[in-house]
């Protein structure tokens, strides 16, 4: 009896233990290039942080999943370009002075304004 019980306590405790873990998945890397035509000075804002004072071209890798950024030039005639490549595959591009960029697992959005 006292078998049975200790059986079934480990049952159920192996059970809870995986039932509140999270499971690691291999989340893809993901490259992000900033570049423009003559070096030209940005800010970049990235969910809760602020970056300023970049200079591009300038790159940098994440594996976060999901991310919001927007990338600002200080001179608004100078475009920004915006190159997002996973696994080694460009997946969107932008060109413009101001870019916003939504990564929500595996779907981009990437929108502008001149």
């Amino acid at each position: 009896m006292k078998k049975k019980i200790a059986l079934i306590a480990g049952i159920l405790i192996t059970t809870g233990i995986l039932a509140f873990s999270t499971i690691d998945q291999a989340q893809p890397e993901v490259k992000i290039i900033v570049s423009s035509d003559q070096p030209v000075k940005f800010d970049m804002f990235r969910d809760a942080t602020v970056s300023k004072n970049l200079t591009t071209p300038y790159e940098f890798t994440f594996t976060k999943s999901d991310s919001k950024f927007i990338f600002k030039s200080f001179e608004t005639k100078e475009n920004l370009t915006v190159t997002v490549q996973q696994n080694g595959k460009t997946t969107i591009k932008a060109d413009w002075p101001l870019v916003v960029l939504l990564i929500e697992g595996e779907y981009y959005t990437c929108f502008g304004m001149d």
